[in-house]
């Protein structure tokens, strides 16, 4: 039953992308607050504002940064479960493919309330009040939307947000894509990945950082980011889920010559004289 491809055997762990990478990834999506154009709510008025797709990509993918959810959790994400006061997410609903929202999770442990970074929390409180300006009196139930004149209560497809990871890793370098036109001649095209370290789910990778940054910040903080803590952030029934599989990388930080430096003094030979 063996494989003769030995490479087909091997254990396929996820890429997981750097801490530098996110730092350039979320200045790249930053909108342009001082661009602004006119653009009409499903409401019917007419309004300036900034360019509210703009907004909602950049929310939408730091909210992958910043909280480490799933594709189904971040897209049936909804404003009753956003606690701006209190900096909390209530994780509780997920959306499948045809876009049906359903009271529950993907597995035990993954329903959970999560701390939200203060970054996600100046993100989502701008993006909720140009959100609900744009609806007018329809207020919107889903925290991302679908723009396409579909109202307010269906959820982005999941297509274009992975769409707008595949743009913007080609946009700070650290993937190569391919457009191509849909054949029917409306807008929508097929965004085609040539190069890239996130090929399979390419917003995993996110999940992967948010927990790696976790464990890292455990270590500094043994007492208040406990084992059950973390893997309830995480959303993981068994914290060895958590620390092995997605916490377990070692790009995460950017402090690579310090580590150089650091291995150095472990093992002082030929520094200073010592032989």
């Amino acid at each position: 039953t063996m494989s003769p491809n030995y490479e087909e055997m091997e254990y396929k762990k996820t890429p997981m992308i750097s801490l530098g990478e996110v730092v350039r990834l979320i200045k790249y999506l930053e909108p342009n607050n001082q661009q602004k154009k006119i653009v009409r709510g499903t409401s019917g008025f007419i309004h300036e504002s900034t360019d509210i797709k703009d907004w909602q990509r950049y929310a939408a993918i730091l909210t992958f940064i910043f909280a480490g959810m799933r594709m189904s959790e971040v897209r049936g994400l909804q404003w009753d479960c956003v606690d701006l006061n209190n900096r909390e997410i209530e994780i509780k609903r997920t959306v499948v493919r045809n876009g049906t929202s359903q009271e529950q999770v993907k597995a035990k442990g993954s329903k959970r309330t999560i701390i939200m970074h203060v970054k996600l929390h100046e993100v989502l409180t701008e993006w909720k009040r140009l959100l609900f300006k744009y609806y007018g009196e329809a207020r919107p139930t889903f925290v991302f939307p679908s723009l396409r004149n579909t109202g307010s209560r269906i959820p982005l497809c999941d297509r274009t947000i992975t769409d707008w990871v595949k743009l913007a890793f080609a946009g700070i370098g650290i993937a190569k894509v391919k457009i191509h036109p849909n054949k029917n001649g409306d807008k929508r095209a097929f965004v085609e990945v040539l190069e890239s370290r996130y090929k399979r789910v390419i917003t995993k990778t996110f999940r992967h950082f948010y927990i790696t940054a976790l464990c890292n910040a455990q270590t500094k903080h043994p007492e208040t980011l406990t084992n059950n803590y973390v893997k309830g952030q995480a959303g993981h029934r068994d914290y060895k889920t958590t620390s092995m599989i997605y916490g377990d990388h070692q790009n995460f930080d950017n402090n690579r010559v310090k580590q150089q430096l650091a291995i150095d003094e472990a093992i002082p030979i030929g520094i200073g004289g010592v032989q």
